[in-house]
């Protein structure tokens, strides 16, 4: 069962980061969106398609009931999950981790000291469950970090 993380809302979730929340290829998605099973992505200014946390629950529902949109009824197959190769860490799926990773990084702080289940710890420790603006966290999380 695919279940899209509270983290989410609010969020602007590109199709490749959509496709992996919901365990297949982004080409299968988009055939999907183009036969109606799934709903059509919200667009930003500039015309790049993303799922918000709602268009995300309904996709969950659709591939829980097997039936899309369009009435259609589907069978879906997760997708096999390749091995982890030792050294290489999970993508992040939360864009907020993600541009305060990037932020560490231009700041100079060692990608070694980047990993998600470290900045997430640093996070709450140092704000508990608050989320600040990205330039305060990296402020103070650099210093951190650097230390």
């Amino acid at each position: 069962m695919v279940r899209i993380p509270d983290d989410l809302k609010g969020a602007r979730v590109n199709l490749v980061e959509t496709a992996s929340l919901l365990g297949m290829h982004v080409g299968h998605l988009q055939r999907l969106i183009r036969r109606g099973v799934f709903p059509q992505p919200k667009r930003t200014a500039k015309g790049l398609p993303f799922f918000d946390h709602g268009l995300l629950l309904r996709t969950t529902h659709i591939l829980k009931t097997g039936v899309g949109l369009n009435k259609e009824e589907i069978m879906f197959h997760r997708r096999r999950q390749k091995p982890k190769e030792p050294g290489k860490s999970k993508p992040q799926a939360d864009p907020y981790l993600q541009q305060l990773s990037e932020g560490l990084l231009q700041v100079g702080v060692p990608e070694s000291a980047i990993a998600a289940d470290k900045l997430i710890d640093l996070l709450a420790a140092e704000f508990g469950t608050n989320r600040p603006e990205l330039a305060v966290a990296i402020a103070v999380l650099a210093q951190k970090l650097m230390e």
